[in-house]
Protein backbone atom coordinates (compact mmCIF):
# COMPACT_ATOMS: atom_id res chain seq x y z
CA UNK A 1 0.00 0.00 0.00
CA UNK A 2 1.07 3.64 -0.52
CA UNK A 3 2.58 5.82 2.19
CA UNK A 4 0.77 9.22 2.84
CA UNK A 5 3.41 11.12 0.27
CA UNK A 6 3.90 9.48 -2.88
CA UNK A 7 7.12 8.65 -4.61
CA UNK A 8 8.28 10.86 -7.02
CA UNK A 9 9.18 9.98 -10.49
CA UNK A 10 13.25 10.13 -11.33
CA UNK A 11 13.38 13.31 -13.31
CA UNK A 12 13.26 12.29 -17.35
CA UNK A 13 16.55 12.82 -19.15
CA UNK A 14 16.70 15.15 -22.26
CA UNK A 15 16.27 14.04 -25.07
CA UNK A 16 14.15 11.22 -23.24
CA UNK A 17 13.70 7.53 -24.47
CA UNK A 18 10.16 7.47 -24.49
CA UNK A 19 8.00 3.92 -24.53
CA UNK A 20 4.65 3.79 -25.92
CA UNK A 21 2.57 1.97 -24.21
CA UNK A 22 -1.83 0.89 -24.99
CA UNK A 23 -3.42 -0.71 -22.39
CA UNK A 24 -7.06 0.12 -23.27
CA UNK A 25 -8.67 1.26 -26.66
CA UNK A 26 -6.98 -0.42 -30.31
CA UNK A 27 -4.33 2.74 -31.62
CA UNK A 28 -5.29 4.22 -35.30
CA UNK A 29 -1.72 3.77 -36.67
CA UNK A 30 -1.81 6.60 -38.91
CA UNK A 31 -1.74 8.77 -35.47
CA UNK A 32 0.80 6.31 -33.98
CA UNK A 33 3.22 7.15 -36.29
CA UNK A 34 2.43 11.36 -36.55
CA UNK A 35 3.24 10.90 -32.86
CA UNK A 36 6.05 9.07 -32.80
CA UNK A 37 7.58 11.34 -35.91
CA UNK A 38 6.92 14.84 -33.66
CA UNK A 39 8.74 13.27 -30.56
CA UNK A 40 11.66 11.69 -32.45
CA UNK A 41 11.39 15.34 -34.36
CA UNK A 42 11.55 16.70 -30.86
CA UNK A 43 15.09 15.06 -30.29
CA UNK A 44 13.70 11.65 -28.17
CA UNK A 45 14.10 8.23 -28.82
CA UNK A 46 10.94 6.29 -28.81
CA UNK A 47 9.94 2.56 -28.19
CA UNK A 48 7.02 1.19 -29.21
CA UNK A 49 6.32 -2.50 -28.55
CA UNK A 50 4.83 -4.62 -31.23
CA UNK A 51 1.30 -4.70 -28.71
CA UNK A 52 0.79 -0.94 -29.28
CA UNK A 53 -0.60 -1.93 -32.28
CA UNK A 54 -2.41 -4.72 -31.78
CA UNK A 55 -5.86 -5.19 -31.98
CA UNK A 56 -8.06 -7.74 -30.72
CA UNK A 57 -11.82 -6.52 -30.76
CA UNK A 58 -11.86 -2.55 -29.91
CA UNK A 59 -8.70 -3.21 -27.29
CA UNK A 60 -4.93 -2.68 -28.03
CA UNK A 61 -5.07 -6.45 -27.62
CA UNK A 62 -5.63 -9.12 -25.37
CA UNK A 63 -5.93 -8.05 -22.15
CA UNK A 64 -2.59 -10.02 -21.24
CA UNK A 65 -0.90 -8.84 -24.66
CA UNK A 66 -1.95 -5.26 -23.06
CA UNK A 67 -0.06 -5.95 -19.51
CA UNK A 68 2.93 -8.01 -21.01
CA UNK A 69 3.21 -4.78 -23.52
CA UNK A 70 3.01 -2.72 -19.83
CA UNK A 71 5.51 -4.94 -18.53
CA UNK A 72 8.29 -5.15 -21.21
CA UNK A 73 8.17 -1.14 -21.20
CA UNK A 74 8.89 -1.42 -17.33
CA UNK A 75 11.64 -3.66 -17.61
CA UNK A 76 13.82 -1.75 -20.02
CA UNK A 77 16.33 0.40 -17.61
CA UNK A 78 16.71 3.22 -20.69
CA UNK A 79 13.29 4.47 -21.06
CA UNK A 80 12.46 7.68 -19.31
CA UNK A 81 8.94 8.01 -19.83
CA UNK A 82 6.33 5.99 -20.28
CA UNK A 83 3.20 7.54 -22.61
CA UNK A 84 -0.15 6.12 -22.85
CA UNK A 85 -0.75 5.85 -26.36
CA UNK A 86 -4.52 6.42 -25.85
CA UNK A 87 -7.66 6.14 -23.38
CA UNK A 88 -11.30 5.19 -24.11
CA UNK A 89 -11.59 1.87 -22.74
CA UNK A 90 -10.05 -0.87 -21.58
CA UNK A 91 -7.40 -0.61 -18.79
CA UNK A 92 -10.05 -1.44 -15.79
CA UNK A 93 -9.83 -4.89 -17.51
CA UNK A 94 -6.30 -5.45 -16.88
CA UNK A 95 -4.96 -3.37 -13.19
CA UNK A 96 -5.34 -6.29 -11.17
CA UNK A 97 -2.88 -7.96 -13.50
CA UNK A 98 -0.39 -5.08 -13.29
CA UNK A 99 2.48 -5.50 -11.22
CA UNK A 100 1.94 -2.46 -8.86
CA UNK A 101 5.62 -2.99 -6.95
CA UNK A 102 7.19 -2.96 -10.39
CA UNK A 103 5.59 0.26 -11.20
CA UNK A 104 6.24 1.88 -8.04
CA UNK A 105 9.46 0.83 -8.10
CA UNK A 106 10.69 1.91 -11.67
CA UNK A 107 10.74 5.33 -11.00
CA UNK A 108 9.31 6.24 -14.72
CA UNK A 109 6.98 8.88 -15.22
CA UNK A 110 3.38 7.61 -16.39
CA UNK A 111 1.19 10.18 -18.34
CA UNK A 112 -2.20 9.76 -20.11
CA UNK A 113 -5.82 10.40 -18.97
CA UNK A 114 -9.07 9.21 -19.63
CA UNK A 115 -9.71 5.88 -18.52
CA UNK A 116 -5.85 6.58 -17.87
CA UNK A 117 -7.32 8.10 -14.40
CA UNK A 118 -7.63 4.50 -13.25
CA UNK A 119 -3.96 3.65 -13.59
CA UNK A 120 -2.50 6.82 -12.20
CA UNK A 121 -4.89 6.44 -8.80
CA UNK A 122 -3.69 2.66 -8.74
CA UNK A 123 0.34 3.53 -8.88
CA UNK A 124 -0.03 5.91 -6.37
CA UNK A 125 -2.38 3.57 -3.93
CA UNK A 126 -0.68 0.35 -5.08
CA UNK A 127 2.14 1.12 -5.69
CA UNK A 128 3.09 4.52 -4.10
CA UNK A 129 4.31 6.24 -7.09
CA UNK A 130 3.05 9.65 -8.43
CA UNK A 131 1.98 9.89 -12.41
CA UNK A 132 0.83 12.97 -14.82
CA UNK A 133 -2.96 13.15 -15.64
CA UNK A 134 -1.13 14.54 -19.14
CA UNK A 135 -0.94 14.04 -22.72
CA UNK A 136 -1.04 10.67 -24.54
CA UNK A 137 0.28 10.02 -27.90
CA UNK A 138 -2.19 9.28 -30.70
CA UNK A 139 -4.39 12.19 -29.03
CA UNK A 140 -2.22 14.86 -28.32
CA UNK A 141 1.08 14.06 -30.58
CA UNK A 142 -0.87 12.39 -33.23
CA UNK A 143 -3.87 14.23 -34.54
CA UNK A 144 -2.23 17.39 -35.90
CA UNK A 145 -0.10 20.18 -34.38
CA UNK A 146 -0.18 20.26 -30.49
CA UNK A 147 -1.91 21.85 -28.39
CA UNK A 148 0.87 25.22 -27.32
CA UNK A 149 -0.97 25.29 -23.81
CA UNK A 150 -0.50 21.04 -23.39
CA UNK A 151 3.09 21.19 -25.31
CA UNK A 152 4.57 23.59 -22.61
CA UNK A 153 3.31 22.66 -19.41
CA UNK A 154 4.28 18.98 -20.44
CA UNK A 155 7.93 20.36 -20.98
CA UNK A 156 7.96 22.62 -18.47
CA UNK A 157 5.98 19.95 -15.50
CA UNK A 158 9.04 16.91 -17.15
CA UNK A 159 12.15 18.83 -18.09
CA UNK A 160 11.86 22.35 -16.91
CA UNK A 161 12.62 24.03 -13.01
CA UNK A 162 9.37 24.38 -12.24
CA UNK A 163 5.71 24.71 -13.52
CA UNK A 164 2.61 26.27 -12.53
CA UNK A 165 -0.56 26.99 -13.45
CA UNK A 166 -2.69 30.59 -12.14
CA UNK A 167 -6.33 30.19 -12.26
CA UNK A 168 -8.43 33.79 -12.00
CA UNK A 169 -12.52 32.86 -10.30
CA UNK A 170 -14.66 35.06 -8.71
CA UNK A 171 -15.44 32.38 -5.29
CA UNK A 172 -15.63 35.64 -2.77
CA UNK A 173 -13.34 33.34 -0.79
CA UNK A 174 -10.01 35.52 0.69
CA UNK A 175 -6.77 34.02 -1.55
CA UNK A 176 -4.88 31.60 -0.23
CA UNK A 177 -2.57 28.45 -1.19
CA UNK A 178 -3.45 25.19 -0.59
CA UNK A 179 -1.62 22.21 -0.53
CA UNK A 180 -1.87 18.54 -0.65
CA UNK A 181 -1.94 15.23 -2.71
CA UNK A 182 -4.37 15.40 -5.81
CA UNK A 183 -5.97 12.43 -7.27
CA UNK A 184 -7.90 11.65 -10.26
CA UNK A 185 -7.84 13.68 -13.21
Amino acid sequence: MAESEPRRPRSPAFPATVGIFAPSGNVDPARLEEGVARLEAAGHRVVVPGQARGQWRYFAGTDEERVAGLHLLLDDPAIDVMLAARGGYGITRILPAIDWARVGSSGKVFCGFSDFTAFNCAAFARGGLATLHGPMLAIDFGDGEPDEFMRRHFEATLWGPEDSITVDCDHGLPGRAIQGLLWGG
